[in-house]
């Protein structure tokens, strides 16, 4: 396909529907500052709240309302620019219709405008057209590289944002590893042997998994599943816990810490003889910053 130079062919119904958007956004986020400011002044002002507590969330609550302006002045930034955007292609595409129409009055010239046996006359139109069309698409190419710069220095910033507001999430797997017989973990009816320990640590991390809870778990069986999951994992570092329930088969939790995950020591909850044999279970608290 032979590139129509007179034509950009640019979707400014698209870019206005951006705009629009972007400026719906920066009028969110100014409302979310106001709201939050809003209640938070009703509840720090009125003496019903105080202390080390209410001090923390303030400091907390004013660099998210600090964030949440600096953010809606940012989208205020890129909708003027995609303002600006739809300006100078409107206002390039007018100016290479213009250059199009004085080659109106040559019949049959059309893209790559190359048609033989013109008089000088009309030569010298098409060259003329053809130059000033490349001069007006280059300056609109350079006037769009300047807003395109506002774009590529907002996207540093929401990951900024994203990364220091999204939610930490943290990925949960229950497991019975079969020491006892029949359950979930496919293993031999004799229980996990040191040939499982291995297969076990890799289908937690294939699964991205960083705090994983089991049962009927033997004693030794955590200090073997710890030393396999670091050794393939060597950008987290695993605790894996055990209490025992019923002489030496109980309960384990692993989890990843680091990147703001710690784990705390654990601890075992009598549940009393449930049936032919006792049970427990076993608590980690989990500190997520």
């Amino acid at each position: 396909m032979v590139e129509d130079v007179f034509n950009l062919q640019a979707d400014l119904q698209a870019i206005y529907a951006y705009w629009k958007a972007w400026k719906q956004q920066a009028e969110k986020l100014s409302w979310a500052a106001d709201t939050i400011s809003d209640a938070a002044n009703r509840a720090l002002t009125d003496d019903s709240w105080a202390g080390e507590t209410a001090d923390r969330y303030n400091e907390h609550r004013k660099k998210l309302v600090a964030d949440l302006d600096d953010c809606a002045k940012l989208a205020d930034k890129i909708a003027a620019a995609l303002g600006a955007c739809n300006e100078i292609l409107e206002s390039g595409q007018n100016q290479l219709t213009t250059e199009r129409a004085k080659l109106s009055g040559i019949p049959g010239l059309n893209p790559p405008y190359l048609i033989q046996g013109l008089d000088g006359k009309q030569q010298k139109l098409v060259n003329d057209a053809l130059k000033a069309a490349n001069e007006i698409r280059a300056r609109v190419d350079e006037q769009l590289n300047e807003e395109a710069e506002v774009f590529k220095s907002a996207v540093q910033d929401f990951q900024v944002w994203q990364g220091h507001w999204s939610g930490r999430q943290l990925r949960m797997l229950n497991l019975n590893i079969q020491q006892g017989g029949d359950g979930a973990w496919p293993i031999i009816d004799d229980g996990t042997e040191d040939g499982d320990i291995g297969p076990l640590a890799q289908r937690m991390l294939d699964n991205k998994i960083n705090v994983a809870t089991m049962q009927e778990v033997r004693e030794g069986t955590p200090e073997k599943l710890q030393e396999e999951l670091n050794k393939r994992d060597p950008g987290g570092h695993w605790k894996v816990q055990f209490q025992p329930a019923d002489g030496d088969m109980g309960n384990a939790v692993a989890v990843r810490t680091g990147d703001g995950v710690t784990a705390g020591q654990a601890f075992k909850h009598d549940l009393g003889d449930k049936g032919d044999e006792p049970r427990a279970a076993t608590e980690v608290p989990i500190y997520v910053q």
